[in-house]
C-alpha cells in the first residue's frame, strides 16, 4: 500500500487519529491518493506490534503539525490523578445481582415502556455503579417531589458515588474550588441536576443539546471570577 501526494491541501482536525483505521484512512484520503482501503487495513492489521506503530508514525510524521496543550498553555499545572474506591449502596448491590443473574422480571416494568435487554451487560453494570435510577423500574419506584424531581435524600442514599460526592463537594466548596463533573450518560446528568438542586449548589450544564453561543455563555459564566456557579458537566 502506498500513498502519493495530491494537490496541496491542509486538514485541520481535533479527532484522535486512531479512533479507527477506517477514520484514519478517510483523513489520509483527503490529502493523499490513498484509494486502496483494503491494502491499508491489511498493512496495519496488527497495530499492537511496535514496528507497525513506528511505520505508521513515520508515514504520518512528515505531514503533521501537532499542537499539544503544553505548547499553548506554558504554565499549566501537572495533572494529579486520585482514584477513590467506593462501595455500592444496598440498592446498587441488588440491581447488580439482578443484572448478573439476568433477572428480567425484576429489571423490567410490568406495564411495558423502556425494557432492559441486557445485550450489553458491561454497560448495564456501569449504569448500576453510577446510579440504580438509570433503570426504568428503579426510576418509577423512586420517591419524587411535587415538582417531579427525585427526592434528594433518597437519591443520594441510592448511590455510593453520590454519598461520597456529597462529602467531597462540601470540602471543595469550603476550599473555594471549582469542580467539573464528566459523564457519558445524559440521564446521569439529569440525576446530578436533581442532586445539585437538593444540595443548593449553582451549576452550569453543558451537553450535546447546549450549542453555539449558549455553550460559550455557560463556559464564561462558570469561569467568571465572581461566578456563583460551582459545576459544569
Amino acid at each position: 500500500m502506498s500513498c502519493s501526494a495530491s494537490q496541496p491541501a491542509c486538514l485541520v482536525t481535533h479527532i484522535p487519529f486512531l479512533v479507527s483505521f477506517f477514520s484514519l484512512w478517510l483523513l489520509l484520503s483527503v490529502c493523499f491518493f490513498c484509494s486502496n482501503l483494503e491494502g491499508f487495513l491489511e498493512e496495519f492489521a496488527d497495530i499492537a506490534k511496535e514496528d507497525q506503530i513506528k511505520k505508521l508514525h513515520d508515514m504520518l510524521g512528515p505531514h503533521m503539525l501537532r499542537r499539544l496543550k503544553a505548547d499553548v498553555f506554558k504554565n499549566m499545572p501537572s495533572k494529579t490523578e486520585l482514584i477513590v474506591r467506593v462501595e455500592l449502596s444496598p440498592m446498587q448491590k441488588k440491581y447488580y445481582k439482578y443484572i448478573l443473574t439476568r433477572n428480567f422480571e425484576a429489571l423490567n416494568a410490568r406495564g411495558g415502556g423502556n425494557q432492559v435487554s441486557l445485550l450489553n451487560v458491561v454497560m448495564d453494570l456501569k449504569k448500576c455503579c453510577n446510579h440504580p435510577y438509570l433503570f426504568p423500574v428503579a426510576a418509577m419506584e423512586a420517591p419524587k417531589m411535587p415538582n417531579g424531581m427525585y427526592d434528594g435524600s433518597a437519591l443520594i442514599r441510592a448511590s455510593g458515588k453520590l454519598l461520597l460526592l456529597q462529602k467531597m463537594l462540601k470540602n471543595l466548596k469550603e476550599g473555594g474550588h471549582r469542580v467539573l463533573i464528566f459523564s457519558q450518560m445524559t440521564k446521569m446528568l439529569d440525576l446530578l441536576e436533581d442532586f445539585l438542586e437538593h444540595e443548593g449548589y449553582k451549576y452550569e450544564r453543558i451537553d450535546g443539546g447546549i450549542t453555539g453561543n449558549m455553550r460559550q455563555e455557560a463556559i464564561d459564566r462558570f469561569n467568571g471570577m465572581e461566578s456563583p456557579s460551582f459545576f459544569t458537566k
